[in-house]
């Protein structure tokens, strides 16, 4: 419930456009994919947690903000 309502539409950084948002996502998605296709646990398990944070990041900047 609590990341429900956290949760406001995309995790973008305000300083970007959607366009750019969504193919820094797909980049993204796209290199934990690859790693673990190449059998690279380590690599995939610090893109996924780079990309886990940075989303983390960009809601809590948004929510934040929704509060002013």
């Amino acid at each position: 419930a609590i990341l429900s309502s956290l949760w406001n539409g995309l995790s973008m950084d305000q300083t970007i456009t959607e366009t750019e948002y969504a193919k820094l996502s797909h980049a993204e998605h796209s290199q934990i994919i690859n790693a673990i296709q190449s059998k690279d646990p380590e690599k995939a398990r610090k893109l996924m947690k780079d990309h886990i944070k940075r989303s983390c990041d960009n809601i809590l900047t948004r929510f934040d903000k929704s509060k002013e």
